[in-house]
């Protein structure tokens, strides 16, 4: 089928070289045939006419030979005309007079139909003269030349010599036919091309006796046929002197010659022997072809039709099929939901929009944060709704040059000339901000967060792949800074392998029990003791010893491990927890972070219940610590979570706060029991006039909020007595004690709690 649809006109121009070929067999066939069937009926005519003529001439002559001898007997003239007068009434239309003739030329009676002629001495009448003369050393009949002895017209004579039982000349019997009557008997359908031109030549002096294209009162009659033309007769005969006539007699013989004029014709003739004469028939070629060529021409008419028609047919089926090829080729190269390019058509069109060579151009690589939950939580065609979106806003965003294309998931690519690295990302900055205002879907709102890596050609990678590489760990990078837009720079390639290798090596942490927790104690404004942070640690050989969270956590949220790695965090901190609250009779707050990844994975709720439950701890007990980022996804379903959570009386604490720039608005919709001031204000607390008006303005958040306010990364008694006088509630950090092993979390408790 394939191969059909790609030969599809070779097909066609192999039936029309079929057609042209069986156009040309069928011409040739029918020139073939219509010369066999010309010719044949030439043939049948001249047979025929031949037959009538030489049965006529020997008729006549019998008749001749016999009533002369009888009319050369009688002695009274009179007699004589009557007894010609009866000869002549038997076919008066055909035969235009009789006479008798006496050896010397003078004429001894004629019948009444020539009693106008002049009474003359045949040796002494030019047109009769040689006939009779022949007559006379013949025993056979002898056609003379026409010529007009009477007004009424032209006749055609002939003699026959008269002799005694001794063989002695006695008379000379002579009979005429009427012209223009004798040739009538030469009938045929003027409108068949075989009936022409019809000729009896004599052939001892070349004298034409009948051509049916002249007429009887011209004197063509008085000319022998010309010399050259005559032997271009007989050469078209292939006539042998030698030979002589003999061995044409009675048979036709069809030729084809050239006149005089340089015409073609096409003839038949057969030579009768006995009287001396050809009768020819001939035609112009011409003729014969006009009637091939109408002939040709109904094939030619058929042949045009049907090629029309099958042209049109294949045309259609090419048509169809090119529509169909194009409807294929348009859904291998684009992408069927948004209707964008995709990553064929972008493979494709490479090496065309890259040029000229040296034309530098910047390759936009754009995803969508954490879209995985607008499908999990609202279906895939909410989900198929907002990425349509999405294209619609990216490409209202694009400038005319710019090419945009959907690589597959939420990953777009942008393609755009670089001018320079502020007008770049200027332009990447507004299309993020265009992908992630407010969505609204089936009564729905929420926002969605985009990430941006730009890769230049070519200083980034002079292939696509390499582009796209440059541009994806450049996305990665925004990701990991969250920034919107982000540079592709070499050292990000370092990051990049890294991060492919810790995503290898965390594959197998928990099995090869390389992951572990550790415990940061917590403590009130007096510095009790009040609860800890569960934080997890990775040590593995082949990345050098510990790899810090904030390197392998970000891995294990794109590489979607991170459901897995937070159940054993979960499980294993809320086991330990279990056991020391248990060996020593303190009840105190543990706070368990919760990735973005995680807390939006199926069935969250009901596992998390199920391992409180399993370690035997009291729902109050438990902190849920989630990040600003969290709210990037479905609002909507955000609130509902937490606030189911919240009702099974576990707290809920903003981890980061003041860091992202959605919470601020809507924290008044979520049942939020603790803020966390993150360390990076908290480092800068003592100097920078900002962030302590930060510090203050989140202390008031939560204390017009009644929400317990605790600061993390507090390293000295300065930080701590300022936040205290802020109105602090409690504190995390170096200054009151470091991250704790197991079994370091006990000492401690002995120490500071139990002592």
């Amino acid at each position: 089928m394939a191969l059909f649809k790609r030969n599809i006109w070779l097909i066609y121009y192999i039936l029309l070289g079929c057609t042209v070929l069986l156009l040309g067999g069928a011409s040739v066939t029918q020139w073939q045939d219509m010369e066999d069937t010309y010719r044949l009926r030439q043939t049948n005519l001249i047979d025929q006419w031949y037959g009538n003529l030489n049965s006529l001439m020997l008729q006549q002559e019998t008749i001749m030979d016999v009533l002369g001898q009888r009319v050369a007997a009688m002695d009274d003239p009179l007699k004589m005309t009557r007894q010609l007068d009866r000869l002549e009434s038997m076919n008066p239309e055909l035969f235009s007079g009789f006479g008798l003739t006496w050896p010397t030329g003078e004429i001894a009676a004629i019948s009444s139909g020539l009693k106008e002629a002049l009474v003359l001495n045949l040796t002494q009448l030019n047109a009769a003269r040689d006939s009779f003369l022949y007559s006379m050393t013949q025993d056979k009949m002898v056609l003379g030349r026409p010529y007009a002895p009477t007004s009424a017209g032209v006749v055609l004579p002939f003699r026959k010599a008269i002799r005694d039982n001794d063989g002695k000349l006695i008379a000379i019997m002579s009979g005429s036919f009427w012209l223009d009557t004798f040739r009538k008997t030469f009938t045929c359908d003027p409108g068949l091309p075989e009936c022409a031109d019809i000729k009896i030549i004599r052939s001892r002096d070349r004298y034409p006796l009948v051509d049916s294209s002249k007429s009887s009162s011209s004197d063509y009659y008085n000319y022998a046929m010309n010399e050259s033309e005559y032997q271009r007769l007989l050469a078209a005969l292939n006539w042998d002197a030698e030979q002589g006539y003999k061995p044409y007699a009675g048979k036709p013989y069809s030729y084809l010659r050239r006149d005089r004029n340089d015409n073609s014709l096409m003839g038949i003739a057969i030579y009768d022997e006995r009287y001396e004469y050809w009768l020819v028939l001939e035609v112009e070629e011409s003729r014969f072809l006009a009637e091939v060529r109408r002939n040709v021409l109904i094939y030619m008419s058929a042949f045009i039709v049907f090629n029309i028609c099958l042209f049109l047919l294949f045309r259609m089926i090419h048509s169809t099929e090119e529509k169909r090829r194009q409807e294929l080729l348009y859904q291998a190269n684009h992408d069927t939901l948004t209707g964008l390019p995709n990553r064929n058509n972008l493979q494709q069109i490479y090496d065309r929009w890259r040029e000229p060579p040296n034309h530098s151009l910047a390759l936009q690589f754009i995803d969508m944060n954490n879209f995985k939950g607008v499908n999990d939580s609202f279906g895939h065609e909410c989900g198929d709704r907002v990425l349509k979106e999405i294209a619609r806003r990216i490409r209202k965003s694009l400038n005319e040059d710019d090419l945009v294309f959907r690589l597959g998931g939420d990953d777009f690519v942008v393609i755009s000339p670089f001018v320079n690295e502020k007008t770049t990302l200027e332009n990447g900055r507004h299309l993020i901000a265009e992908v992630t205002d407010t969505y609204s879907v089936d009564g729905r709102h929420f926002m969605l967060g985009a990430s941006m890596g730009i890769a230049r050609f070519p200083e980034d990678g002079r292939n696509l792949d390499q582009l796209l590489r440059s541009a994806d760990i450049s996305m990665y990078e925004a990701k990991r800074q969250r920034m919107p837009v982000c540079f592709f720079e070499d050292r990000m390639q370092d990051t990049y392998l890294r991060n492919i290798a810790i995503e290898h090596l965390l594959r197998t942490a928990v099995i090869n029990n390389e992951i572990y927790m550790m415990y940061q104690p917590q403590v009130d404004s007096t510095g009790k003791f009040i609860g800890v942070e569960c934080l997890v640690r990775w040590e593995n050989e082949t990345m050098g010893g510990r790899v810090p969270p904030d390197q392998f956590i970000p891995v294990a949220e794109q590489a979607g491990l991170m459901p897995e790695l937070g159940t054993f965090i979960l499980q294993r901190s809320l086991q330990e927890m279990a056991a020391i609250q248990n060996e020593t009779a303190l009840e105190f707050s543990v706070s368990v972070n919760i990735s973005v990844r995680q807390f939006l994975h199926e069935g969250f709720l009901s596992s998390l219940l199920q391992e409180i439950n399993r370690s035997g701890m009291k729902h109050v007990l438990i902190v849920l610590e989630i990040t600003e980022s969290i709210f990037i996804e479905d609002m909507q379903q955000i609130v509902e979570l937490i606030t189911a959570i919240h009702e099974k009386g576990i707290r809920i604490s903003m981890d980061d706060f003041g860091t992202g720039y959605s919470s601020l608005s809507l924290l008044h919709k979520l049942p939020v029991d603790e803020l966390k001031i993150d360390r990076s204000f908290v480092e800068q607390i003592l100097d920078d006039i900002n962030a302590q008006q930060m510090v203050q303005s989140i202390i008031a958040i939560g204390r017009n909020r009644s929400i317990t306010l605790l600061a993390e990364g507090v390293e000295s008694e300065e930080q701590a007595q300022m936040l205290r006088d802020y109105g602090c509630d409690s504190f995390q950090g170096y200054y009151f004690a470091r991250p704790l092993l197991i079994d370091e979390l006990r000492d401690y408790l002995q120490d500071k709690v139990l002592s």
